[in-house]
């Protein structure tokens, strides 16, 4: 008798752990979310048989963390049955840098397919490209007073006193300013090449100070370089500069970033299919720091390095096959967001250092917004000159391009995951709370047979309002799991 009690509530008990352990399948399928989530970033346009970067910056959305990616497959596909592996990568690293040479296709649409292992599963992305010879150039050409926050207030000093220009004879016609690494940094010593010319549009020979600092002269191009002190308004220059022709006082206010990065290289004019080294600077002794660079053919390198002590040696593999103005930016975000970024220039040959002549050929072929050439005109092909061109190319602003992430598909397995898991669980309720029904119903009428027969009526309907209590409690929660929580 006893056993026979034991085996029938541990029956129950049992069934009541299924029970409980369906109620949890469902729920827990409810709140299935996307974890994971992978982006591509890289260009839409791409050249044939040219270099091309990629990176794929992978994040854990439940942790709010980075997740390391263990292995990378980079194919490109164009239908019909078109196929060709661009990289493979074993990283292990939440950013992983591709740098590939396309295939010698014709111009055309085509699919970029990323295969990516993590730690939580695989993840497929595709991107459509566009395959195009013929793609207008990435860089430009901005006008040094880009970098103006507004016309400087330049006062000639002596007999002919007035504002700058006002007297073409007797003063000299003014100063451009070239700052170097893209903009004037507020964390970091910033080097400006300023210019000045005289009436006649010439290299005005003279001595420029600035500030409180030493005076210097300007060279036979007519440029002097300055250099800024880090902190307080470093695009503020007090400026005076005295001359033969004349002499001219005032203030200049340049545009100036936070930037928590320096960046420098040690020649302007570098062979491609080399490595080259980029000397970098953060104002964090450990950080991640990413490089992109940029010819006028797009994106093409992509790396990381970290800094030890605030500071690190970068190695940017010069693509081969590249030649002219190629821009280096060193930011603090993989995507390219946020103030944290530097840049530097330089000028690539075909197996062999440009002279100065053909980098300037060079510059002189891009494409320049309008007034670029109006201000910057009289610069020679001397080493001054080709730096100050090369500081004012550009590559396209903003974060990096994004080409597509995981999200959508792995959005729509979630969903099918989370369609399989709810409809289990609501599949063990429903059988586990029949059985349950049957087995309760068994023992209260087996009960009721055993009472006294003059007991029994009533035990009867004891049995059957409790059968009817334990019917209304299991239906409840499947009305609940398939109604109001579906």
């Amino acid at each position: 008798m006893r056993g026979a009690r034991r085996k029938t509530v541990l029956l129950l008990t049992g069934l009541c752990v299924v029970l409980f352990a369906g109620y949890a399948l469902t729920l827990r399928g409810r709140r299935l979310q996307p974890r994971k989530v992978v982006t591509l970033l890289g260009e839409r346009r791409l050249l044939p048989k040219k270099p091309a970067a990629f990176r794929l910056v992978g994040w854990d959305l439940k942790w709010e963390r980075e997740l390391p990616l263990s292995r990378v497959d980079l194919e490109l596909v164009r239908k019909p049955g078109q196929t060709v592996a661009l990289a493979r990568s074993y990283p292990k690293s939440p950013v992983v840098d591709l740098n590939v040479r396309l295939p010698d296709w014709p111009r055309g649409p085509a699919t970029l397919r990323a295969r990516v292992e993590t730690e939580l599963g695989e993840i497929v992305i595709e991107a459509p490209v566009e395959l195009d010879p013929q793609a207008a150039s990435r860089l430009r050409l901005v006008p040094p007073s880009q970098e103006l926050k507004k016309a400087p207030v330049i006062i000639q000093q002596g007999s002919g006193a007035g504002v700058e220009g006002g007297d073409p004879e007797k003063a000299p016609a003014g100063m451009v300013f070239f700052p170097l690494g893209g903009s004037v940094s507020s964390s970091f010593p910033s080097r400006i090449l300023i210019r000045i010319l005289d009436r006649n549009n010439r290299p005005a020979s003279g001595d420029l100070q600035v500030g409180e600092q030493k005076a210097s002269p300007a060279d036979e191009e007519g440029f002097v370089e300055v250099v800024t002190r880090p902190g307080g308004s470093p695009g503020k220059l007090r400026l005076s500069f005295k001359g033969p022709e004349g002499s001219l006082d005032g203030e200049v206010k340049l545009l100036s970033t936070p930037a928590q990065i320096d960046a420098a290289v040690g020649g302007l004019l570098v062979p491609a299919g080399r490595p080259l080294a980029v000397q970098v600077r953060s104002m964090s002794a450990s950080a991640a720091l990413h490089l992109d660079a940029w010819w006028s053919g797009g994106w093409c390198f992509s790396g990381g390095v970290k800094s030890e002590d605030g500071r690190a040696t970068a190695v940017v593999n010069v693509p081969a096959g590249i030649e002219g103005p190629m821009v280096i930016r060193v930011q603090g975000d993989p995507f390219g967001q946020g103030s944290a970024v530097r840049e530097v220039g330089v000028i690539a040959g075909r197996g062999r250092p440009p002279s100065h002549a053909e980098g300037w050929a060079f510059l002189r072929r891009m494409p320049a917004d309008q007034g670029f050439w109006n201000q910057a005109r009289g610069i020679g092909g001397g080493p001054r000159g080709l730096q100050a061109l090369l500081s004012r190319v550009r590559a396209p602003a903003g974060p990096l391009p994004e080409l597509a992430d995981s999200s959508a598909r792995e959005a729509q397995a979630i969903a099918g995951r989370k369609a399989d898991l709810i409809a289990f669980g609501r599949g063990m309720v429903a059988v586990t709370s029949g059985v349950i029904w049957l087995a309760v119903a068994g023992l209260l009428l087996s009960a009721v047979r055993k009472t006294p027969r003059e007991q029994r009526r009533r035990s009867l309907i004891t049995a059957l309002t409790a059968l009817a209590v334990c019917g209304v409690a299991l239906g409840g929660g499947l009305f609940w799991l398939f109604l109001l929580g579906g």
